[in-house]
């Protein structure tokens, strides 16, 4: 089995590197590649081949353009080559570890490559919430290779004025803000710092994402919400199908009984924070939730500088002033460590 390893040496604390030694262990009779540069990590075994990306690789850089990291001037750019690399590697599966930014930029890779490949995500960034990262670090000790579970997932993808800009596996938020790691505390980081300069800068949350042309569109017809300035929208596909307490959720309760559920919400203070929030613990909160599913299109017209498009955690600077958002079924082949060998890692600690 030949796997291919990408590390995301700056998603959340730092600690994909921790992965190392199981990893190491659990691929001791696969064959194993990683890609020189940002995503190779500092101690690879001797026995793991080092791929070259092509520098001259056409990458479509417009659909990842502008999100960028401290570690490199073009950080989606270089993650797409790295995958481009693996996937001429002939990898039969691609394990990611990091957060839920990294492994969307890899899924993006693969779906715009056309490049059908399994993707393992190991969670060690900043939330670690999406659908492509299924288990932890402490899960690699249990990890066999050849006993996964495969699963295809879809997302929401979000265009502008110029076309693709992003799938959203877990969300796509609408705002000025992310979620990532700052001086090892979950921050709000600033989109306009990352995309203009690849800094990370503390910053407040701003409620003023709606411009003064502000609507929002259901497959051509108007919808007109309560709220009509919004503090924050978040867009989601939603692959839950049954839990205790459904009707507490509001609309999202009906989701089970649509193909390719998604919802968006409106929101009268900022949700996406890393701290309490404002409305919802002492008083009551106001939010506003509508359905969408396959072949459903929403468009949301006159944001504001503010309203940048945050889809799993990574920014983008928008394209004119409305985006639009549509749900796309089974993306990509996701990977599980299968749960008999999760639950026997769970009881040995």
């Amino acid at each position: 089995m030949r796997i291919g390893v990408i590390f995301g040496s700056c998603s959340g604390l730092g600690k994909a590197m921790d992965a190392f030694p199981s990893l190491a262990l659990s691929l001791a009779k696969c064959e194993v590649a990683v890609c020189g540069g940002p995503f190779a990590g500092s101690q690879i075994p001797e026995r793991w081949q080092v791929l070259q990306p092509d520098p001259h690789a056409s990458t479509c850089s417009d659909q990842l353009a502008n999100p960028r990291s401290a570690a490199s001037p073009n950080y989606p750019e270089s993650i797409r080559r790295a995958v481009m690399a693996l996937a001429g590697w002939k990898a039969d599966l691609l394990i990611c570890i990091g957060g839920d930014g990294l492994s969307s930029y890899i899924a993006d890779s693969l779906i715009s490559s056309q490049q059908r490949i399994p993707v393992l995500g190991i969670g060690a960034g900043t939330a670690n919430v999406g659908p492509i990262v299924t288990t932890g670090l402490e899960d690699l000790t249990r990890f066999d290779p050849e006993n996964l579970e495969y699963e295809p997932v879809g997302a929401v993808e979000v265009c502008d004025e110029a076309g693709h800009r992003a799938f959203g596996f877990n969300d796509i938020v609408i705002g000025n803000s992310y979620l990532g790691t700052l001086d090892g505390k979950a921050t709000s980081l600033s989109a306009e710092a990352l995309l203009r300069d690849g800094t990370r800068r503390a910053i407040a949350a701003s409620p003023k994402i709606a411009g003064p042309g502000f609507g929002i569109w259901k497959n051509g017809t108007r919808v007109m919400p309560r709220i009509a300035r919004p503090a924050q929208i978040v867009v989601s596909p939603l692959g839950m199908t049954e839990f205790y307490g459904r009707a507490i959720t509001g609309v999202l309760c009906n989701a089970s009984y649509m193909r390719g559920a998604a919802a968006i919400a409106l929101f009268e203070q900022v949700i996406v924070r890393p701290d309490s929030p404002e409305h919802g613990i002492d008083d009551l909160a106001i939010s506003e939730q509508m359905l969408f599913g396959a072949g459903d299109v929403i468009e949301i017209r006159g944001l504001g500088s503010d309203g940048y498009i945050i889809a799993d955690g990574n920014p983008f600077a928008r394209n004119g002033d409305s985006v639009n958002f549509r749900t796309a079924e089974s993306l990509i082949d996701v990977a599980r460590i299968h749960e008999r060998a999760s639950l026997k890692s769970k009881g040995a600690r």
